[in-house]
């Protein structure tokens, strides 16, 4: 038997617009998306037994077909032909139903490892299909670091990576669903977007002020009516030294980059009081690249010796 163990990040959004509403019921985005450092460990295994097995260490989570990893891992097998057996075991450390697309990223693990376990059975094109049939932040998830995502987030344009900047990521106790802030959105009433163009010229100079003033979540609206206390957070977290501050996707994790790790501990003790209330509180940094390769091995198959008579002593 063979075993490949990838790590799998998440990301944020550091911008995200929406543009429209296509006829299938998706909505047409332009964000930039950054890999960030809190990550998942997937491990697929190859077995003698068919069909497709999947374990993780969060509750709650669906280990069939509603689970984005083993729908991956599905379409991969058919999509190379395969009728090998699989068994997924996903370490669950992204936070869950935060918009850091923790199951998009697993999703990602599983078709990078299939295809270390087996090389050359689809082509890239294929490999970025197969994710964009999965969900729509899996070819993001795939590709990973800093990359301007357009359509429903699975056209990418890769940008100057910002890997090594510090994050505080801050968690509400409760969750927001995708579907209803997309269905309370109207685009007709939104204030202000994000100056995509601006935003990119100064990505290229890593140019922090003219990319926090560009920047915007236009979905952040939608998010703070329904929980206020999301802005309130957001507000005391731009206040504590950050470089940009924003809402990650349709929330409700909010993140703020720093400048250095010294300012980034500081601020992190000052916001200590927030878990008083339920919120949680990470420390991150951002990261170049896709899911990284971490370890694999292959069980040697030995002979079988059982019609052979016993040793003689």
């Amino acid at each position: 038997m063979r075993s490949a163990e990838f790590e799998t990040f998440a990301k944020i959004n550091l911008t995200l617009d929406v543009s429209g509403k296509r006829p299938d019921g998706y909505h047409d985005l332009v964000t930039v998306m950054q890999s960030i450092s809190l990550s998942d460990l997937v491990t697929v295994e190859v077995r003698d037994e068919p069909g497709i097995q999947l374990v993780c260490s969060a509750p709650y989570i669906p280990t069939d077909g509603r689970n984005t990893a083993w729908r991956a891992a599905q379409r991969f097998l058919e999509a190379a032909r395969l009728d090998a057996g699989l068994s997924i075991v996903i370490d669950k450390r992204i936070p869950i139903a935060a918009g850091l697309a923790g199951g998009s990223s697993d999703a990602a693990g599983v078709l990078s490892a299939l295809n270390w376990l087996f090389p050359d059975r689809v082509d890239h094109d294929t490999l970025f299909a197969i994710a964009a049939a999965v969900g729509a932040d899996v070819p993001f998830c795939l590709a990973g670091g800093t990359i301007l995502c357009t359509g429903i987030g699975d056209v990418l344009a890769p940008q100057p990576t910002l890997a090594g900047w510090p994050l505080i990521l801050i968690k509400a106790p409760f969750g927001l669903s995708t579907p209803e802030v997309f269905r309370r959105f109207c685009l007709d009433q939104v204030e202000q977007r994000p100056d995509h163009d601006a935003f990119l010229l100064a990505l290229g100079r890593q140019d922090w002020p003219a990319m926090s003033s560009a920047c915007g979540n236009v979905l952040e609206s939608v998010a703070f009516a329904m929980h206020p206390q999301l802005r309130a957070i957001l507000n005391r977290l731009a206040e504590t030294g950050t470089l940009l501050a924003r809402m990650s996707g349709s929330g409700p994790t909010l993140f703020g980059v720093f400048a250095d790790v010294h300012t980034r501990d500081e601020a992190f003790d000052a916001l200590a009081n927030l878990t008083a209330s339920g919120f949680t509180r990470y420390k991150a940094e951002t990261v170049a690249g896709g899911p990284r390769y971490l370890s694999s091995y292959e069980v040697p198959v030995l002979p079988d010796f059982s019609d052979l008579p016993g040793l003689l002593t």
